[in-house]
């Protein structure tokens, strides 16, 4: 059972994206400009929202890196996909890694 959430924003509908995998909540780490609002609104869509925006966030130096699910470009094709599970780019089961999350 694959979910969403989104946390650590001024609201229940934005916030920095995490997947529940392998038991625990962990954040997705992408490089943004590789994520396109259609497929923000195929991840918020599964969280019972109409529809979704990519806004870019860096962590900062200060911050410490994630370690986090890979998921660099997704790359959904509107309107073949309609879950963010099927997209091309989408590795199943999400790669693990701390590369993307520390940048």
């Amino acid at each position: 059972d694959i979910r969403f959430r989104l946390v650590d924003g001024p609201s229940v509908q934005q916030g920095l994206l995490q997947m529940f995998f392998k038991n625990r909540w962990r954040y997705v780490c992408t490089e943004f400009y590789r994520w396109f609002d259609y497929d923000a609104t195929l991840t918020c869509r599964m969280m019972g929202f109409r529809n979704g925006s990519v806004i870019p966030y860096r962590i900062n130096a200060s911050e410490t890196p994630w370690y986090g699910l890979v998921v660099d470009q997704p790359a959904c094709r509107p309107p073949i996909d309609e879950h963010l599970l099927d997209c091309p780019g989408v590795r199943s089961p999400p790669q693990m890694g701390i590369n993307i999350c520390g940048n």
